[in-house]
């Protein structure tokens, strides 16, 4: 273990220790955005280099270590409000979360899911082969689908507590749709978020057995998701005669591992570059609001996507880059505290309301979850990071002002008959 590596691990026990000393847990903002960028960058530079991945540099871990501790420090003022004792406050009422909108909403998000697979639907080869953002991502249906995103994530702990079987029913069914159109981040980013959710609201936040327990079984769903998506994809496209071992070991070795350490490396190589301000990269960072003018001034559309792969490895490229990269490449290292500093004050802002009123708990679900997968990529460029809190927080509010309004409507009409 080198030095910087070094500093980097004490900085994460000291500050991991104040903030578990402060809040009895270590779910925190920034010890679930700075434990996976460890876990990564110790593979890599121990380990992964002899598998033929490039080493983090020196200087990229430092600057990791800088901009990790600039989100703790943008929730430092909130570590010194005082907290009363959480644990004894009663669990949160689950229909104080409007369940059964909720479920509309994901009953909805199913309805609009299998209403696009049927309607662009080539065959399993063909659709394995296929543009499948641009072919069922996109359009009325896939905007109504991401309506059961954000039930997944508030219905998470009713399914977890209660067992109820036409929920898991509906569940499964969004889950699977989800993976057909190969949304794996999306997948993650919804069930990630339904358990931080459940660990929070049942108190599981604050045992730490149980939490270490979850997340091993969480995981274990999680490749086991990721290798089923790819083996359905070879079978479709090769026939299940012909994959075997070989493919097995490429689902694996090229794409588990790839995906999993590709970014923080792709990340490394590209603080080497030292390019900024380039207008497609502003562009890019601010990609929802500027798409919004595109569309009200008739001009073209950018693309979140990065089109610029860097080598990670000997044999794989990677364009995703962290939660770092896209603020980097845009504004440089100042600019990127900036943004991370704002980004620690909503983050400690919102959890410390989750963890006194359990309140904007969707809101919480959504930051700790781009946070957790932060070491992977960035969100706050995407329509559907903040789609999910429209739909979450939109549509159940128009449709209580809604039952409001027939509950009115039927008082009126039984005083009237009476």
């Amino acid at each position: 273990m080198n030095i910087n590596l070094l500093i980097f691990y004490i900085f994460f026990v000291l500050i991991s220790g104040f903030e578990y000393d402060r809040f009895r847990t270590f779910i925190t903002p920034y010890i679930i955005l700075t434990f996976p960028f460890l876990l990564v960058i110790t593979f890599v530079n121990v380990v992964g280099y002899r598998l033929g991945y490039y080493l983090i540099s020196d200087r990229s871990i430092l600057i990791f270590t800088l901009f990790t501790t600039v989100l703790w420090l943008g929730g430092f003022f909130f570590h010194f409000k005082p907290i009363k004792s959480f644990h004894e406050q009663p669990m949160a009422d689950l229909r104080d979360n409007k369940e059964s909108y909720f479920v509309i909403m994901l009953f909805i998000g199913i309805v609009a899911g299998v209403i696009s697979l049927v309607t662009n639907w080539h065959g399993i080869s063909g659709f394995f082969d296929s543009d499948v953002d641009n072919n069922f991502g996109k359009g009325l249906w896939g905007h109504l689908t991401i309506f059961g995103y954000p039930a997944i994530i508030m219905l998470m702990p009713t399914l977890i507590r209660e067992k109820k079987k036409w929920l898991l029913l509906l569940f499964i069914l969004f889950i699977l749709l989800a993976i057909i159109y190969q949304s794996k981040t999306r997948l993650f980013f919804m069930i990630l978020g339904g358990i931080l959710h459940y660990l929070l609201i049942s108190k599981r936040i604050y045992r730490l057995k149980k939490v270490v327990r979850q997340t091993a079984y969480f995981l274990v769903i999680a490749i086991a998701i990721f290798i089923s998506i790819y083996l359905a994809s070879f079978y479709a496209l090769m026939g299940k005669e012909n994959v075997g071992k070989e493919q097995v070991e490429f689902i694996i070795n090229d794409r588990f591992l790839n995906y999993l350490v590709g970014p923080v490396i792709s990340c490394s190589e590209d603080f080497a570059r030292n390019d900024f301000y380039e207008p497609d990269d502003i562009r890019r960072f601010f990609t929802v609001p500027y798409n919004i003018y595109s569309l009200i001034a008739f001009k073209d559309l950018t693309s979140p996507v990065r089109d610029d792969f860097i080598s990670v490895s000997n044999t794989f490229k990677d364009n995703a880059g962290t939660l770092f990269i896209y603020p980097y490449d845009a504004f440089g290292i100042m600019g990127t505290i900036v943004f991370i500093f704002i980004l620690g004050l909503i983050s400690y802002l919102v959890y410390i309301q989750a963890l006194l009123k359990a309140k904007n708990i969707l809101l919480f679900a959504v930051l700790m979850t781009s946070l957790l997968l932060g070491f992977f990529g960035f969100f706050y460029h995407l329509l559907f990071f903040y789609e999910i809190l429209l739909w979450g927080y939109f549509i159940p509010f128009l449709l209580s002002i809604l039952h409001r309004f027939l509950r009115l409507s039927m008082a009126k009409e039984n005083t009237t008959i009476s």
